[in-house]
């Protein structure tokens, strides 16, 4: 199983983000400052402050407990700086605390209850590299960008950073262009019913690609039941777009073989996925 040696790859050090996280707090003087008598009292504080609506107050006591290591008071601020929902949105120090969650907690055990949690910070600082943090002068990063996808699919077998690392290798965007590996990373995240890997698996099997067999009846039956996982979220509109258009694409020779709709049919479809995605 893959490390992440954070030190190594990151000019940010965790250190260097917990001293961003002190100079992002509220400029108080050290008499307006609360005092806690534990960072987990600190962070029911913060809690109790948000739930409050008093913003700033939820920052403060939030702020101590993140510097004293407390991830869940860490990964509240991040939620706090990222909507904006009771202070101003900051991506800057959503980025810094992204970072210092990154640094400090990269080979927490997968089975471990907080670990969807640490997969989806690394997510998110991949999103924030492959965009770019113009705030901090950080421009877009690909390279690295796939580098914290590569941990979160590998290590944590996160489905969303599966899919996005699948997105950079059909593209050759900061990584290799490699539709196998695409297609083996959304393999990976088909199996834990992740509708946007699905569907986008299941486009690229119903058109084929010059490196990829065309499969019409798996990939309509991943089409449909993308379509189905994704009914009410956000993913939904896409999906049944991409559903639509092949439907509307189906040959009369097709049609007797791709019939989605019938469960048994779709069962054996999703059984025979290519090599490749073994």
């Amino acid at each position: 199983m893959p490390t992440f040696k954070a030190t190594q790859r990151w000019g940010l050090a965790a250190l260097a983000a917990a001293a961003l996280l002190v100079a992002g707090a509220a400029d108080l003087s050290a008499e307006e400052k609360p005092q806690f008598k534990s960072a987990n009292q600190a962070y029911r504080a913060g809690l109790a402050a948000h739930r409050a609506g008093a913003g700033e107050r939820a920052v403060e006591a939030l702020t101590f407990a993140a510097n004293e290591g407390v991830l869940v008071a860490q990964l509240k601020l991040v939620e706090i700086y990222e909507t904006g929902n009771g202070v101003e949105a900051d991506p800057a120090k959503a980025f810094r605390l992204y970072q210092q969650v990154a640094d400090t907690h990269a080979e927490m055990n997968p089975r471990h209850r907080m670990a969807p949690r640490i997969a989806a910070a690394f997510v998110a600082l991949g999103d924030y590299y492959a965009s770019g943090v113009p705030a901090l002068k950080i421009e877009a990063n690909r390279g690295r960008a796939a580098d914290l996808y590569r941990h979160a699919a590998s290590f944590f077998g996160d489905p969303r950073a599966q899919y996005k690392l699948a997105e950079l290798h059909l593209k050759g965007d900061g990584v290799s262009q490699s539709t196998q590996l695409a297609v083996n990373w959304l393999a990976n995240a088909v199996k834990k019913k992740h509708a946007p890997s699905q569907a986008l698996l299941g486009d690229l099997l119903w058109r084929g690609r010059p490196d990829l067999t065309r499969r019409p009846s798996q990939g309509m039956a991943l089409l449909e039941l993308a379509n189905k996982n994704a009914a009410g979220g956000p993913d939904a509109e896409w999906i049944g777009e991409l559903l639509a258009r092949a439907k509307g694409e189906t040959e009369p020779a097709e049609a007797a073989t791709v019939t989605p709709h019938q469960p048994n049919k779709r069962a054996r479809a999703l059984s025979a996925l290519p090599a490749a995605t073994q």
